[in-house]
């Protein structure tokens, strides 16, 4: 997410011809400037682009607009005709190019605020899982995993309860003007869509909070391509 096919075969095409970056500064340098802008290379970051080359997440975005800048300036500077500023750029002395940033020396963001940014960027969780070490908490919680249920021969309509992180929402309003919400629940197992309908909504909405672990009791729906669970009730669950 914020990238674009174009900026990432830029990338690639240079990781290719120049070798392995090996570091946010050296990224910086060598990328075209039209493919290097500033919400390109913080998304990098929050996706974990940059974690095996030796600074955390926070503090890479601590430095990542002035880093962008200061490349993208001395990049100009080159384009009306100085010589390369960067041709023996290494990662230790790029203050001798002009580059004046230093990466802080902060403490990296929560596991939750971490997760989120990457969840945001991919869609997904791939470093971890922040249910991980919480296991016991879901299986006394729910009578189904949501990978469950999507196994074949449950009934339309069964009654379940499942517990899981609420990754996503969607307020909405019926043609009356009613609101209502959709909501993905996840947990280790899968996600699931889950719909509060109107009378339900109005009851429950102020605990509809992203990121935050729930038990839903509801009725699985399989009229649609895809099962979803129509919310009844909402409670949070003892994380002891």
């Amino acid at each position: 997410k914020g990238t674009g096919q174009g900026a990432i075969e830029a990338m690639v095409a240079e990781r290719e011809a120049g070798g392995p970056f090996t570091s946010l500064f050296n990224f910086c340098a060598r990328v075209d400037k039209g493919r290097c802008n500033k919400r390109v290379v913080e998304a990098l970051i929050k996706a974990g682009a940059f974690d095996s080359l030796g600074h955390g997440r926070r503090a890479l975005v601590a430095i990542a607009e002035s880093a962008v800048d200061q490349y993208n300036d001395i990049k100009r500077n080159e384009a009306i005709g100085q010589d390369s500023l960067f041709a023996d750029l290494d990662d230790t002395d790029a203050a001798g190019f002009g580059v004046n940033i230093v990466v802080p020396t902060i403490d990296e963001w929560d596991k939750q605020t971490l997760l989120a940014h990457e969840r945001d960027m991919l869609g997904l969780y791939v470093s971890d899982h922040p249910l991980n070490g919480m296991e016991h908490v879901l299986a006394r919680s729910a009578d189904h995993t949501i990978g469950s249920l999507f196994d074949e021969g449950l009934v339309d309509r069964m009654s379940v309860k499942i517990c899981g992180l609420v990754t996503s929402i969607n307020r909405r309003l019926t043609k009356k003007g009613d609101a209502w919400a959709s909501v993905t629940l996840e947990d280790l197992h899968g996600s699931i869509e889950v719909n509060f309908f109107p009378g339900t909504y109005s009851l429950l909405s102020t605990m509809l909070i992203e990121d935050t672990l729930l038990i839903v009791d509801g009725n699985l729906d399989l009229s649609k391509e895809q099962p979803s669970v129509r919310g009844r009730s909402v409670t949070a669950p003892d994380v002891t």
